[in-house]
């Protein structure tokens, strides 16, 4: 389940294994499917973390797609020195690898 990979994720982050932390992750938003706000956060936050600021930024974006409204994400775009505006959205990319129903 996305959760667990969520937990392991987490937990790797604490052990200061950041590499595995995002296989973890990552793992989790493509069960997910892309659908949750969740994984995209954790990889947002993970890349932030080491210094990987366009992944970061990628990942922020993301979450803002799922979460439009969210003042948090907005202000972490804006920190970017990005306008967090309905083009700044991007859809994540678990969603793609999604088949046609």
């Amino acid at each position: 389940q996305p959760e667990d990979w969520m937990r392991l994720g987490r937990f790797l982050q604490r052990i200061n294994d950041p590499d595995a932390a995002e296989a973890a992750f990552l793992t989790a938003a493509r069960i997910d499917q892309g659908v949750s706000f969740e994984p995209q956060w954790e990889l947002a936050n993970l890349y932030r973390s080491v210094g990987a600021e366009q992944k970061a930024l990628e990942r922020l974006r993301m979450c803002l797609y799922l979460q439009p409204s969210n003042e948090q994400v907005q202000q972490l775009i804006r920190g970017f020195g990005e306008v967090p505006g309905p083009t700044a959205a991007l859809r994540p990319t678990e969603q793609y690898s999604v088949p046609p129903q």
